[in-house]
């Protein structure tokens, strides 16, 4: 036997292993550090999504805060915002504060988030940036800061909102149940706002439209060929300041919540801006959720393109309030004119309806709901110095 020949063999054997054990420890070693690595990432890409969140919480908070007529401020309370020139915040809130009373996640404690909205009319600045101080390009405008918070991690959100009036008595047309011949069919010209719910068109069969214009049929901003007599009666309208100039503006939408729009013909929504004649003729906005039909429609495999809409936020934007702007109906809740709060009923636990509070308040008596007498104060929005009494004769009472 030879020994130096086992010799070579068992040291051959171990430079084998020892390249094998080696290997095998930095494969592992590079497994590890992967699996740490993942399981990094995973933590900061759940983190990053409660993070923003929170911020989208925020933000909805201070949004319904202020419909609901409210500051819009979350948790932020105190905090005074200090701009550059350029309208920029100079500094945003430190959540960590003690002088913040900031919101906590429910279900992660060391997640904390805050809000802060200012009105651009009235804040002192430019906000809007066209030279003129509280312009009222700026009325109902607001900017939203959001922040949230986790392990030391921060996101921050500017975001811009446009507030509006959106009762139903601030439109040409606003209608409600919808039917298989669609809400408005034919020649018709509309000079204003257009809101259309649809609430009993068959849902999933967009075929229906919830307006069909056709032939020489309009949506317009403006009252230009209106006749004189109709003109004379009408107020005189808002001017917006668009491209350069101040124009005559009726700030017409069209809003669809159920149901197409239909062109057909030389029909048309809105019109091509034109400068120097002293009116606006896109619309303000078209918030259309079905899409569009008709033959002055471009079938493009999805809402379809119409070729005669001229809007300031374009075609293609669904409908934007949700269930806000119900139909009004006497068996929905009545809301005091001034406040625009509910009255709960005595009787029933519940808020009054319209029918309700009519009858058994206004007509009558609550003690006594069928005296038809009523002897209490009811409080009136009075518009400057008069209350207008009779619109047929067109008598005041003043003072």
């Amino acid at each position: 036997m030879n020994k130096h020949h086992l010799k070579n063999n068992a040291g051959m054997a171990l430079l084998t292993t020892l390249i094998f054990i080696s290997v095998a420890v930095m494969m592992l070693g590079t497994l590890l550090r992967r699996n740490i690595s993942q399981s990094n990432l995973t933590e900061l890409f759940e983190n990053h999504t409660e993070i923003l969140y929170a911020v989208e919480a925020g933000l909805a908070e201070s949004q319904m805060e202020l419909e609901a007529r409210e500051d819009g401020i979350l948790g932020l309370e105190g905090f005074e915002p200090i701009f550059s020139e350029t309208n920029e915040l100079e500094k945003w809130p430190d959540l960590e504060s003690d002088v913040y009373d900031v919101q906590t996640s429910l279900t992660n404690p060391g997640l904390i988030f805050g809000s802060y909205a200012i009105e651009w009319f009235g804040d002192g600045r430019d906000s809007n940036g066209d030279g003129e101080i509280d312009s009222e390009a700026e009325r109902d405008m607001y900017t939203i800061y959001a922040l949230a918070s986790l392990q030391g991690v921060t996101r921050r959100v500017e975001a811009v909102y446009h507030g509006g009036d959106i009762n139903v008595w601030r439109n040409a047309i606003f209608a409600g149940a919808g039917a298989a011949g669609g809400l408005i069919n034919g020649n018709v010209s509309i000079h204003g706002s257009v809101h259309l719910i649809g609430d009993e068109l068959p849902e999933g069969e967009l075929a229906i439209a919830a307006i069909e214009l056709s032939g020489t049929s309009l949506i317009h901003n403006n009252y230009e060929g209106l006749d004189p007599v109709l003109a004379a009666r009408v107020p005189a309208l808002k001017l917006s300041h668009v491209e350069g100039e101040f124009v005559e503006d009726l700030e017409a939408t069209l809003r669809i919540k159920n149901g197409m729009a239909g062109l057909s013909g030389s029909s048309e929504i809105g019109q091509p801006q034109e400068t120097g004649n002293g009116f606006k003729e896109r619309m303000k906005g078209t918030f259309v959720s079905d899409g569009w039909t008709g033959t002055a429609v471009t079938d493009d495999g999805d809402r379809g393109d119409p070729g005669s809409v001229w809007s300031d936020n374009g075609w293609d934007e669904r409908y934007d309030v949700g269930s806000r702007v119900p139909f009004p109906g006497l068996s929905r809740e009545w809301r005091e004119p001034v406040t625009g709060e509910p009255i709960p009923n005595p009787d029933t636990g519940a808020n009054y309806t319209h029918e309700e509070y009519f009858s058994e308040v206004l007509l009558a008596d609550p003690a006594i709901k069928t005296d038809g007498i009523y002897v209490g104060d009811i409080e009136l929005a009075v518009d400057g110095d008069s209350f207008y009494w009779n619109a047929t004769t067109g008598v005041t009472l003043t003072g």
